[in-house]
Order: structure tokens, then C-alpha cells, then sequence
């Protein structure tokens, strides 16, 4: 299993994973509830962009298990672009 030590001990990709896919589902529920809410012509763009990163998560969580060497750096690269775009 590849997993990421620091100061605080070992934490394993799949949790990382898991703590994200969380964190995100949450932000995006609530995302679109606000965007209906206010009928934002943007609410299925922000859509099929959260599905989109929903589907690369699933994607990432499989290498995880699949104990590819190569995801922290493609996930870290994956989020970079998604937070600045």
C-alpha cells in the first residue's frame, strides 16, 4: 500500500483518498443546492465538473488499490489544476 509518512505518523493514500472524495461531496451538494436555489445559469457546468472530478477520484482510488507508485504525484498534479482552473 503506498502510504505518505510525517510528523504525525503513517497515512495511507486510501485514507487520504477517502477524506477527499468526503470533504468534496459535501462542498458540491452544497455547491448546487445554492446554485438552484438562486437559479445560476452555471449550475450544470459546476455539474458535470463536479462529476467529472468525481470520476478521476475513482480512478485514483483504483491505482490505490491497484499500489501504483506513480498517484501521489499524478493526484497532487490532478489538484493543482483543479484548484487554480
Amino acid at each position: 500500500m503506498i502510504d505518505h509518512h510525517n510528523n504525525r505518523g503513517t497515512v495511507s493514500v486510501f485514507d487520504l483518498l477517502e477524506q477527499l472524495i468526503e470533504y468534496a461531496n459535501n462542498h458540491f451538494e452544497t455547491e448546487e443546492a445554492i446554485l438552484k436555489r438562486y437559479k445560476s445559469p452555471d449550475l450544470e457546468i459546476q455539474k458535470n465538473d463536479h462529476l467529472d472530478f468525481s470520476l478521476q477520484m475513482t480512478v485514483f482510488y483504483k491505482e490505490a488499490m491497484a499500489n501504483k507508485q506513480s498517484l501521489p504525484d499524478k493526484l497532487l498534479s490532478f489538484l493543482t489544476l483543479w484548484w487554480v482552473d
